[in-house]
């Protein structure tokens, strides 16, 4: 009996001892795997700090795509980079790998991009190519379709790698300002609606279609973007009371030009749209002896007014002292019948928030 005591008594303080020891383990475990987080999130953001998203526009840049396993950067992998560099328009040069993720690529995943186990058993590593890549994109500002994601799993897999102070453009946030009154934004719907003729879901080819969208915002969106904020900058010597007065209509608006038309597609309609509208008035003209001028022309009496930017009195008195009268676009259509052609309240609603724009503070 002493001894079965004994052993119990033994059993109990070996329980206790090894319960202190696991206790004293889970204490001291718990701050070193904070203390790496902590590390890996400052090594983050430092590399972070290093990239300045902007819209700016750049002569030289450097388009870039990702093909994944999967949507979440810390447990999917990269199997495709696609990197292609531009200049002055044109493209000057490629990069492009397949990428052995080292798990097993999902059919699901391979339905989308056609990429499976097999066509990248024997592809280098990511760790291999991240500093290729690094050094083809050197210091160019980089374009990428829903930054986010892509620049996600860059940093995920950067290691001892390090941006080189560069620009991040977002093609996402741009097709949203430029093209609003489409479906979605998702680079496949883009890529039909500006009817590029590329395959979807390749690094290389998305990367393109990226490097297109940009490419049209910095021929036709920035040139107004940039007015817009210099417009803003320069508000307190802009009268906005005196905005709106425009001349009455009468005969000699059936010889007109559209004056500051916009360079992309917005919310109250599409480009589509406002050509057919330039042909309808151009009919009307005719039929009352008149002419539309694609431009503006000595032999015009009338400046149809479109963009909103356009529609203060600096922009009015510096029409009329070349000799025009001056009306709105939603005037012009309503006087000519073909108001319907066009979203007018849609339009006014983008005047209404271009005013709030201008009237807020700088």
């Amino acid at each position: 009996m002493t001894i079965f005591v004994i052993i119990i008594i033994v059993l109990v303080i070996f329980y206790n001892i090894h319960k202190s020891s696991n206790n004293k383990s889970a204490m001291t475990s718990e701050p070193i795997l904070n203390k790496s987080k902590d590390s890996r999130l400052r090594e983050k953001i430092a590399r972070l700090g290093n990239l300045e998203f902007t819209d700016d526009i750049f002569k030289e840049f450097v388009a870039l795509d990702f093909e994944t396993t999967g949507l979440d950067y810390r447990n999917d992998k990269i199997v495709e980079i696609g990197a292609v560099k531009y200049k002055d328009e044109k493209e000057t040069d490629k990069f492009h790998f397949l990428i052995n993720p080292h798990i097993h690529i999902p059919e699901k995943i391979t339905k989308i991009n056609g990429i499976e186990d097999s066509m990248v058993k024997d592809s280098p590593s990511i760790n291999e190519v991240i500093p290729k890549l690094i050094d083809f994109m050197g210091n160019l500002p980089i374009v990428v379709h829903n930054a986010r994601f892509d620049i996600d799993f860059l940093d995920e897999n950067m290691s001892d790698n390090k941006y080189r102070g560069n620009s991040v453009i977002d093609t996402l946030s741009i097709s949203r300002k430029m093209f609003e009154n489409i479906d979605n934004h998702r680079l496949q719907t883009i890529k039909d609606y500006l009817k590029i003729d590329l395959n979807s879901h390749r690094a290389i080819d998305d990367a393109k279609v990226a490097a297109e969208i940009y490419l049209k915002y910095c021929r036709e969106g920035y040139p107004i973007k940039k007015d817009y904020d210099k417009l803003r900058k320069q508000k307190n010597k802009i009268n906005l009371e005196t905005s709106f007065k425009y001349d009455p209509i009468d005969e000699d608006i059936y010889k007109c030009f559209i004056a500051y038309k916009l360079g992309y597609e917005r919310r109250d309609g599409t480009l589509k749209q406002f050509h057919k509208i330039e042909d309808k008035i151009s009919e009307i003209c005719k039929e009352h002896g008149g002419r539309y001028f694609k431009t503006a022309a000595k032999t015009a009496k009338f400046a149809i007014i479109f963009d909103d930017k356009s529609m203060f009195y600096t922009y009015i008195k510096e029409l009329r002292d070349k000799g025009y009268k001056v009306t709105s676009f939603d005037k012009a259509l309503e006087y000519f019948g073909i108001a319907d052609m066009w979203d007018i309240k849609a339009l006014y609603e983008l005047r209404d928030e271009y005013m709030k724009y201008m009237k807020s503070d700088c």
